[in-house]
């Protein structure tokens, strides 16, 4: 349920970070380089500025497929005189969604040393010793451990970023349900004296946009280009380019950053697989004529594509437990696999995105149906009761109207 205030988000956004900067004793802005970023950051450092409270801590993880436009973008933001640079270009894995024989990219692994797709930064932190190797692990340790948290639990930190509910049905359901600190919800809890929090969570992104166009910030570059090539805004993403949601950019990579496709495509397998099958035959739209429906042509692609007993049990669980759910539901058990192919071909093995995106909106159908029918019960059975005289009875004797009552709050 949505509560809406006289606020604007814009005013509870600095209310929030104001709060934020002097609650903790040390707080740090996560970027991408995307928009939300961008937001964050002048906010954060617009009113640290004001409190007297820069420098501010910036973290970038660099995951070495990135656009060049977006470590550029990066870059300035960095050389800010408000802002403590953490520009971490160190060694670490995390999923390639181009293939399932190269599962991983080892970003900035050094035996790769002369193949990476861009080369470091002079003042990005490029060992990794933090005890850590993976993508989903990185942020809480490098914060704990750079922000001087670790082993002082009296000292307590926060990590603020530009997450939002709208963006995700994970997202939504993870910042906005259980306590973080002290009765706050939007955020999450990484170690006991480091909470990652995210004061613009609620805002859309006709919010975001309008604010960086009032206050004419300067926006990755990239984000033009992906619009004059007629991108939908919600496949506008300027991270990593080989993330299972990231697919849509590789089909505009070689046009747009032409060298970086080169680049990358040297670098990792399935890249250039990828980028050349295009937009319209990556995932099919129709259900190829050998196969007589979505699930047999999944259970096809699962057999012959998925190669890794690991990444083939994954998949099997997963499928197995949506088909309980779901197959007695025709009117959205398809929608639903056309996101378990799409989620084999971009090698979404771990059901975190692709097709947890797919789950949630046959949920949501599901549900919408769900209310359509009990609707549709109440009309008929209120007729039943005018029909049989009843109804009239009931009105005489004033139970009607508490009866209605109760019936419009179930719905």
């Amino acid at each position: 349920m949505r509560v809406y205030l006289n606020d604007t988000v814009v005013e509870k956004a600095k209310e929030r970070i104001e709060w934020i900067l002097k609650e903790f004793d040390e707080v740090c802005v996560s970027v991408s380089g995307g928009k939300d970023s961008l937001v964050i950051k002048h906010l954060t450092l617009n009113i640290a500025e004001e409190l007297g409270e820069t420098p501010v801590y910036m973290l970038w993880l660099d995951q070495e497929a990135e656009w060049k436009t977006t470590s550029a973008t990066i870059e300035k933001w960095m050389k800010d005189d408000r802002v403590e640079p953490l520009w971490y270009q160190i060694p670490f894995y995390t999923t390639n969604a181009m293939s399932d024989e190269d599962e991983y990219l080892h970003a900035w692994d050094p035996e790769f040393e002369g193949e990476w797709v861009r080369e470091k930064h002079p003042m990005s932190i490029k060992e990794n010793d933090y005890g850590v190797d993976r993508f989903f692990q990185m942020f809480n340790e490098l914060m704990h451990q750079d922000m001087d948290l670790k082993g002082k639990p009296d000292k307590i930190g926060c990590s603020i970023s530009g997450m939002r509910a709208e963006e995700s049905p994970g997202r939504s359901v993870g910042i906005t349900t259980s306590n973080t600190y002290k009765g706050i919800t939007w955020g999450y809890r990484a170690k006991e004296n480091l909470k990652l929090l995210h004061p613009i969570y609620d805002w859309s992104y006709t919010d975001v946009w309008k604010y960086i166009f009032e206050n004419d910030l300067d926006y990755n570059p990239i984000y033009d280009a992906l619009f004059r090539h007629g991108q939908p805004v919600h496949n506008m993403r300027v991270s990593s380019l080989v993330h299972e949601t990231a697919v849509n950019s590789l089909f505009v990579l070689q046009e747009l950053e032409p060298n970086t496709y080169e680049d990358l495509a040297r670098r990792l397998k399935g890249v250039d697989t990828a980028g050349k099958i295009g937009p319209k035959d990556f995932v099919p739209s129709e259900v190829p004529y050998m196969f007589k429906d979505w699930r047999e042509y999944r259970n096809f692609l699962l057999e012959k594509l998925v190669d890794k007993e690991e990444h083939y049990n994954s998949f099997l669980k997963t499928f197995f437990q949506h088909d309980l759910m779901y197959e007695d539901f025709p009117e959205v058990y398809e929608s639903l696999l056309k996101g378990h192919v799409k989620g084999i071909l971009s090698n979404d093995w771990e059901a975190d995105s692709v097709i947890q995106n797919a789950l949630y909106n046959a949920s949501c159908k599901l549900g919408e149906r769900k209310r359509e029918i009990a609707k549709a019960r109440k009309e008929k059975k209120m007729e039943y009761l005018e029909r049989e005289g009843i109804l009239q009875e009931l009105r005489d004797e004033g139970i009607i109207n508490f009866w209605v009552d109760l019936e419009e709050e179930d719905d």
